[in-house]
């Protein structure tokens, strides 16, 4: 139970754990970061080494207190790369778009950081970041362009 919150008892045996209203921290301060592993996912992890580790600094906020977004870097892998965990809290807006080849040639997919440890697989030999992406509309989710 977080300290700050509350635990109240509904009946006999059940109780229900409130968070504290009051706070308007809904996200934890997670730094951004990406592992590139040598292997290939797994159904939970990905398999292989660590190849590379990559600190991001946090996209600077606008007036308004949305991210800024900032200008992609590509970033070459040492040998081809299989599998990555990409971890950021939402409201950084990162992504990194995949490439085949070298020097962010030949786009593959892209992968948005999640707050959370999550799998992300296929083949890339170099990869894009940027942050302060700004998230879609839910309306416009899943609707054709």
């Amino acid at each position: 139970v977080p300290a700050s919150g509350q635990i109240q008892e509904d009946t006999a045996g059940q109780v229900t754990i409130n968070d504290d209203p009051t706070s308007n921290n809904t996200e934890s301060n997670l730094p951004i970061t990406a592992t590139i592993f040598t292997g290939v996912p797994g159904p939970y992890h990905c398999r292989g080494g660590v190849m590379l580790k990559i600190s991001i600094p946090p996209p600077p906020p606008s007036p308004s207190g949305t991210p800024i977004l900032t200008a992609p870097q590509c970033i070459d892998m040492p040998s081809p790369a299989g599998c990555a965990n990409f971890v950021a809290n939402k409201v950084d807006g990162c992504e990194a778009r995949l490439f085949a080849e070298p020097k962010c040639r030949m786009y593959v997919n892209t992968a948005v950081f999640v707050p959370e440890e999550r799998v992300f697989g296929g083949l890339w030999r170099s990869l894009e970041v940027r942050c302060g992406v700004p998230a879609p509309e839910p309306d416009q989710v899943g609707q054709v362009p």
